[in-house]
C-alpha cells in the first residue's frame, strides 16, 4: 500500500469528515481529560495540514479514543487478520452474532455488555464448539435504533474451525441449541437472539466478512449516531475489551 509519512493513504479525510470529527470531539470531551482532547486536536490539525501539503509527515497521538487513530488501528487490525487467514490451510469460518437486550439507559450498558461477554465465554467452552474451533475473533458492538431510541449491545464471533467441522457440527441442530442456551442464560426470550452463517470457502466471501467486522464503512466513527459514540466511550471508560482474538488469530 502506498504511504505518505507514517499513515496509510487510505485514510485521507475530506473536509466534511473532518467537520464531523470535530463534532465527535464535543462528545468525547464529556469523557476524557483536557490533555487527551488537546492531543486529539493536534492529530486533526496535522491531518488538515498534511491534506493541504503544508507538512509531509504526520505524527499521531495513537490514543484509542482518537477518531483518526481509531480508524488507522481498525485498518491495521484488518490487515493483520487477513495475513493470519492467508497463513492457514484447510480452515473454514463461521460468523455468529449474539444479540443482547435492547436498553434505553446508558447506565445499564456496562452490565448488559458484561453479561453478554460472560455468556459468550461459556458458549465458547461448550464441548460442541471446542470440538471444531481453532481460534476466534470476538467484537463487541453497540448499535442505536433511532426509532425505538434504544441501544442494542451485541457480539460478533468469527470462529476458525476444522475443515471437516460438519462431521461434528450439524448447523440446524447446533443453532437451535445455541439459541436455547443463549435465551436460558439471558433469562429472556430475545427476538432474533442469534444469527449463524457458515462462510463460503472463497477468498471473496472471507474478505467480505473480514471487512464487515473491521473496516466496514457504515461502522466508521464518522458514520455512527451520537448515542453509539457515547456508548463506545462508556465502554472504554469501563475498561471493557471490545476486541479479542485467540488461537489461529493471535
Amino acid at each position: 500500500m502506498e504511504k505518505r509519512g507514517n499513515y496509510p493513504k487510505r485514510y485521507r479525510y475530506t473536509e466534511k469528515e473532518t467537520d464531523r470529527i470535530i463534532e465527535i470531539l464535543e462528545i468525547i470531551e464529556e469523557y476524557r481529560k483536557a490533555s487527551e482532547i488537546n492531543e486529539t486536536l493536534d492529530c486533526i490539525n496535522n491531518e488538515l495540514l498534511f491534506g493541504t501539503g503544508e507538512i509531509n509527515y504526520v505524527t499521531r497521538c495513537k490514543r484509542q479514543t482518537c477518531p483518526l487513530c481509531r480508524e488507522n488501528r481498525k485498518y491495521k487490525t484488518y490487515l493483520k487478520l487477513k495475513e493470519k487467514i492467508n497463513e492457514q490451510n484447510g480452515i473454514r469460518y463461521i460468523l455468529m452474532t449474539f444479540n443482547g437486550r435492547e436498553i434505553n439507559d446508558l447506565s445499564k450498558l456496562s452490565k448488559e455488555v458484561g453479561e453478554n461477554n460472560d455468556i459468550v465465554a461459556k458458549i465458547i467452552r461448550k464441548r460442541s464448539i471446542q470440538a471444531i474451533m481453532l481460534g476466534y475473533v470476538k467484537i463487541v458492538e453497540i448499535s442505536y435504533n433511532k426509532y425505538s431510541k434504544r441501544l442494542l449491545p451485541h457480539i460478533h464471533l468469527l470462529l476458525g474451525v476444522r475443515e471437516d467441522f460438519k462431521k461434528y457440527w450439524i448447523r440446524k441442530k447446533e443453532i437451535e441449541k445455541l439459541e436455547k442456551t443463549w435465551k436460558k442464560w439471558k433469562k429472556e426470550a430475545i427476538t432474533n437472539a442469534i444469527d449463524v452463517k457458515i462462510i463460503k470457502d472463497t477468498d471473496e466471501d472471507i474478505e467480505k466478512v473480514l471487512r464487515y467486522i473491521t473496516v466496514a464503512r457504515k461502522k466508521r466513527i464518522m458514520k455512527l449516531d451520537d448515542m453509539e459514540i457515547r456508548a463506545f466511550f462508556e465502554m472504554i471508560n469501563d475498561r471493557k475489551r471490545l476486541f479479542t482474538t485467540s488461537g489461529i488469530f493471535k
